[in-house]
């Protein structure tokens, strides 16, 4: 390992003079970093060694002004450059500035760091990456793309990069990628990290990067050895530290599908409606002592996907046709997902599923249920009960 970027990875990056009013940690920074943020100099603690220049290109020859773990690259024209820069509000004391000098829309640069994940035989884990920036101008923009590599560096288990972006406003925000559809593959050894400034307009300004943090996704055990329904849709409940996680199925062949948990909370949310009219479009009411009548919806603060819903009725239906009785999951108001078309054939419960990502909410929707009965639909005084269950992504995901 010659080449200069990679030295911190060796050598100790703790001050060694000796320090007045705050005492160095116990562990080696460095490695404090990495613990506390899934990517080594997450944080930006570690600055090249002439702070005050700006962060050679990863090109540059041996020797250049780099920081340490990362690499920058000027993926479109030089207009955007890259420095470390003193922050108060900082956790490390620090972080990176990308500046826009004469930049036009398109115009992109990056930083990246091959992260040593390795790949998950059952495909049980997944990874979350989180960027912490704030920008002068809402011309500015910023992705977080990942990529799963080989030890060889080929793509492996997933398609081109995934890729979340924020572009806005001057204001502090928050975005991130994830990797949940595609957990680390068995080939898998880094996941690609890139940070990726960028702007969608012409302007001079900057854009402060102050972390960029991987988060894990659950690792939890199979309730036994046999393998799950041939289905994408969610098939099994598993537990760890009061989380709950849907199991799924993604091949066609139960022997060769891949098992997976994605890292998302499993929760129901209870409806009921009394004396169900005839035809009639009707929302189903909370389960809370008829609390909010008016308001029949709850609003969700992350976002997430609806995967299923659970009926119960007081009694069988006797008449309506083909569809005497449809209940719909709702977000936002509107029906999402029609999951249940009843008859007088059919039971008085019953439950039904689909895949994750299929309808989805963002934070501060609401969701709901809603009845639509025919005209012909009988009995009226037929009561009934709702599950809406949903998949909640965790906090500022």
């Amino acid at each position: 390992m010659s080449d200069p970027i990679d030295k911190p990875y060796l050598e100790t990056v703790d001050p060694t003079a000796a320090q007045s009013g705050v005492d160095a940690p116990g562990p080696q920074a460095a490695f404090a970093d990495l613990i506390n943020y899934g990517i080594y100099n997450g944080n930006f603690r570690l600055g090249p060694p002439n702070p005050a220049s700006n962060i050679d290109l990863a090109s540059s020859t041996s020797g250049s002004n780099f920081i340490p773990g990362w690499r920058f690259v000027q993926s479109s024209n030089t207009t955007i450059t890259l420095k470390q820069q003193r922050a108060v509000d900082s956790p490390a004391g620090s972080n990176l500035r990308f500046t826009y000098t004469g930049a036009v829309s398109g115009h992109a640069a990056y930083l990246e760091q091959l992260v040593d994940v390795g790949g998950s035989a059952a495909q049980w884990t997944s990874n979350t990456i989180r960027a912490y920036a704030e920008t002068s101008t809402a011309f500015a923009e910023l992705a977080v793309k990942l990529q799963y590599l080989t030890v060889d560096g080929t793509i492996t288990g997933m398609p081109p990069e995934v890729t979340s972006s924020y572009n806005g406003s001057p204001i502090t925000a928050i975005t991130n990628a994830e990797t949940d559809t595609y957990p680390a593959p068995k080939a898998a050894r880094y996941l690609r990290v890139r940070v990726v400034a960028t702007t969608t307009g012409s302007f001079t300004g900057t854009l402060d990067l102050y972390e960029v943090r991987r988060e894990r996704g659950g690792s939890v055990f199979r309730l036994s050895e046999t393998y799950l329904p041939t289905s994408t849709a969610p098939t099994s409940i598993f537990t760890r530290s009061n989380d709950l996680y849907a199991g799924f199925n993604t091949g066609a062949d139960p022997l060769t599908g891949t098992n997976r948990v994605l890292s998302r909370q499993l929760i129901a949310i209870p409806f009921v409606l009394l004396n169900v009219a005839a035809g009639a479009t009707t929302a189903m009411q909370l389960s809370d002592n008829a609390l909010g009548l008016a308001n029949p919806y709850i609003g969700m603060i992350v976002g997430g996907s609806v995967v299923g819903v659970s009926y119960r009725l007081s009694t069988a239906i006797t008449a309506g046709g083909a569809q005497a009785l449809r209940i719909r999951a709702l977000v936002g108001g509107s029906s999402v997902w029609t999951a249940h078309t009843l008859t007088t054939a059919s039971a008085v419960s019953g439950e039904a599923k689909q895949p994750i990502a299929t309808d989805d909410f963002t934070a501060g929707q609401t969701v709901g249920l809603d009845v639509v009965t025919s005209a012909s639909f009988a009995p009226t005084t037929l009561d009934m009960a709702g599950l809406l269950w949903v998949a909640l992504k965790y906090s500022g995901e």
